[in-house]
Formats: C-alpha cells, sequence, structure tokens
C-alpha cells in the first residue's frame, strides 16, 4: 500500500491492487472506492464504530461516523435477524455522532438478555454490523 496525503493533512489515502483505494481519515473513518476507468464510486460512507459498555445493563452508547449528510437508520436485530429497534437519524454535516439504547423495543418493551446486532442503513445500504451484549 502506498500512503499519501490528499486534500487536508488529517485524510491518508491508502492504493492496492485489485482496483481499490481506501481513505483513511484521523477518526479512523475508512472509505473504500473501487475505481476502474477513472470512474470513482463510494461504496461506503458511513460505519458502526462501537459501543460502550459492552456487555451492558440498562443503556449503552452506539458511535458511529458519517461523512456525508442525510438521513440514516440506527437498526438494532436478534440473533435471529428481526429487527427489534430502529432509530432514524439526520445529519447535516460529517462526523462522529453517538445514540444511546436502553434495551428497549420499538414497541416500548425490554427486551431479554442475549447477543444483538447493530447496523446502519443509508440509501439501502448496509454498514458491517457490531455485536452487543445485553446481560439483565
Amino acid at each position: 500500500m502506498m500512503d499519501f496525503l490528499v486534500g487536508e493533512p488529517q485524510y491518508i489515502l491508502g492504493i492496492q491492487n485489485q482496483g481499490r483505494v481506501y481513505i483513511y481519515s484521523g477518526d479512523s473513518t475508512l472509505v473504500r472506492i473501487d475505481y476502474s476507468d477513472n470512474d470513482f464510486n463510494i461504496l461506503k460512507s458511513f460505519q458502526i464504530i462501537g459501543n460502550y459498555p459492552n456487555p451492558f445493563n440498562d443503556t449503552t452508547t452506539i458511535q458511529y461516523s458519517v461523512i456525508t449528510r442525510g438521513d440514516f437508520y440506527i437498526n438494532i436485530y436478534n440473533i435471529s435477524g428481526q429487527l427489534v429497534f430502529q432509530k432514524k437519524k439526520v445529519h447535516s454535516a460529517p462526523g462522529k455522532y453517538t445514540m444511546t439504547w436502553n434495551g428497549i423495543d420499538g414497541r416500548g418493551n425490554g427486551i431479554p438478555s442475549g447477543i444483538y446486532l447493530v447496523s446502519m442503513i443509508f440509501e439501502e445500504n448496509d454498514s458491517n454490523p457490531i455485536k452487543i451484549v445485553l446481560l439483565k
């Protein structure tokens, strides 16, 4: 991989074989761009960073980042893949954000202890999910 600065100093562009370009920002945001014939397409412009504490009992804080403005959905699924909670987030600026979740489903009911998956959706694209653990 070859690294060099692009634009502002906090961004590093890494070029790898097989037509992939990776941009790393100072806050660990990763954007992958596939290219061919000088045509660039941003594949991932958002990500779930993690949560704390994990495992959690009452509440957890979910960290995520976006590099474009728009309407994002944070989804929480049980281990069977059923959606248990969804929150729409609207962002007018790129950056790191947090959301607190208290282990309540979309109907306001407490959910049982277990493993849950958190992902984001933006323009019908999913982020890679992270695993969180609720212990009661």
